[in-house]
């Protein structure tokens, strides 16, 4: 969640603006009976049935198995933003498929019930949500030996899962376009313009023949770090959030 918010934070500088409020959360007493949420979505529940759009939840980021579980109306989302996100175990595909490749082909985003700080939104107030899990061996499981020590050394070393999943929550960023964009822009502009089939041809080579990766335009400058770097628009779309309002 700290590097979301970072991540987000470098966005704002380069002149990126959500449409809608963003507010990142982190709940207290989630074991003693969900608490935290609880008592902020009680006593937020006006607001929040009348303004919240989506509730995301993530309660684990730090292993190689992807798991999801949401409301019907964040299917296609989730799936469009998993597709868009590279996978860090195996950079030349993408989340989606290693989360169809754990599951025999399939992709299951099974119901949510209780037992997270999704509860509160999803059962009592009615607002869509999402619980996105990254997951792996986790002997350590709120025992004492579950610190950030047992993550570096054992549990995620090269935190990949928590690049993944940092990347997959993150909203779609809506930044001016980058030189490489206006160039495309202009060429298109001399396509229309002009009677030669030359540029045609160039055209469609271009989108249809060359990999995506040489199409690929970055809109974050790579003096920034891995996470940030890599969320040049291929992230969750504006609708979704960890929580936000008209």
């Amino acid at each position: 969640m700290l590097e979301v918010g970072r991540s987000m934070g470098e966005l704002l500088k380069q002149g990126w603006r959500p449409r809608r409020t963003i507010k990142l959360l982190s709940w207290d007493g989630e074991e003693y009976g969900l608490v935290g949420s609880t008592w902020y979505g009680e006593t937020n529940a006006e607001e929040l049935a009348q303004e919240a759009i989506a509730y995301l939840n993530v309660d684990s980021s730090f292993g190689p198995s992807f798991r999801v579980s949401a409301t019907p109306q964040l299917t296609e989302s989730i799936e469009r933003a998993t597709q868009r996100v590279p996978d860090p175990w195996q950079p030349s595909r993408s989340m989606y498929e290693r989360w169809s490749s754990q599951n025999g082909g399939e992709r299951p985003i099974t119901a949510l019930g209780s037992g997270s700080d999704y509860t509160v939104f999803v059962d009592h107030l009615g607002v869509m949500s999402a619980d996105l899990r990254m997951t792996g061996s986790y002997g350590v499981y709120h025992s004492i030996y579950d610190s950030f020590s047992w993550m570096t050394l054992f549990g995620d070393p090269d935190f990949y899962g928590h690049l993944a999943s940092c990347q997959v929550q993150h909203p779609l960023p809506s930044l001016p376009l980058p030189p490489s964009h206006l160039l495309l822009s202009l060429l298109f502009l001399l396509l229309l313009s002009s009677p030669s089939p030359s540029f045609f041809f160039f055209f469609l080579f271009f989108f249809f023949f060359l990999p995506p990766s040489l199409i690929t335009f970055n809109l974050v400058p790579t003096a920034v770090t891995a996470t940030t770097n890599a969320i040049h628009g291929s992230l969750l779309d504006p609708i979704l959030g960890i929580y936000m309002q008209k």
